[in-house]
């Protein structure tokens, strides 16, 4: 997510890993508490390859931000 995350945006915000016991590859990202990716819950997927995923990421972070 850091890599197409801009400079800027990246000093806004706060990454935090949590592990899941037992689950690999287990990946949610929540803004203002709201869930807007999750692999297993979602079935979004993996982030970096599914575009139209990052570009909902993107668009609810910006919004977060005020941008």
């Amino acid at each position: 997510m850091r890599s197409w995350l801009t400079a800027e945006e990246l000093s806004r915000v706060t990454i935090e890993g949590h592990e899941d016991p037992g689950t690999t590859g287990n990946f949610e990202i929540r803004i203002d508490g709201q869930l807007v990716h999750s692999k297993k819950t979602k079935r979004h997927g993996f982030l970096h390859n599914n575009t139209a995923q990052q570009e909902v990421v993107r668009s609810k972070l910006k919004e977060a931000l005020g941008n």
